[in-house]
């Protein structure tokens, strides 16, 4: 009969080991996956900001090249004007330096014009991958707020970094609950083996 109490007391230890195991590897799973959803959501909150500055800056970027375009083709007009002005008056007194001085401005602007046109166009196109990184970002940051739609075995879960620290609190009580009853096992195996 004490044979029999002790080999059940013995099971007893041993599953109770074993689900004392299994809890805590639950819950140093549990405690990792927190950890990296709260560092996977810290950094996009990160990246999120630089592309929201690097937006700003973009937008101011091409709002002065946009006023420095209008400039510069309102310059232009103005030479065009000066010019047909000049030409016409050349008609009536030919004058040979002007000529050259005026299309050498005219050249020199054109010019301008071009480098800027062109740097606001490569603005533009930083702009929009820019914008399409912030909307992954956003999209990857929505995503891990909401993790609220993991399929496991064709179940919806919800899982979200709360809810993995209340349950690690739960895991610890009840490992705590089941090292007691270890205690309390082996003190009764101690027993047992004492009487045999």
């Amino acid at each position: 009969m004490v044979t029999f109490q002790l080999n059940v007391t013995k099971l007893q230890l041993s599953s109770k080991r074993q689900a004392i195991e299994i809890l805590s590897q639950q819950l140093e799973d549990a405690k990792k996956e927190a950890h990296q959803f709260k560092l996977m959501s810290e950094q996009l909150k990160v990246k999120l900001n630089e592309s929201e500055m690097h937006n700003r800056i973009l937008e101011t970027e091409i709002s002065n090249l946009r006023k420095r375009n209008a400039d510069l083709l309102e310059d232009i007009n103005l030479l065009k004007k000066s010019m047909d002005f000049g030409s016409s008056k050349c008609k009536v007194s030919p004058s040979k330096e002007r000529l050259p001085f005026e299309t050498q401005a005219r050249e020199s602007l054109i010019e301008q014009l071009e480098i800027k046109t062109l740097e606001c166009q490569r603005i533009k196109r930083d702009l929009e991958l820019c914008n399409e990184e912030k909307q992954e970002i956003l999209s990857e940051l929505i995503h891990f707020k909401k993790l609220d739609e993991i399929d496991v075995n064709g179940v919806n879960n919800t899982i979200d970094v709360e809810s993995v620290l209340q349950e690690n609190k739960l895991l610890y009580r009840r490992i705590g609950k089941l090292e007691a009853d270890n205690k309390l096992l082996t003190q009764a195996l101690t027993k047992y083996q004492v009487i045999l």
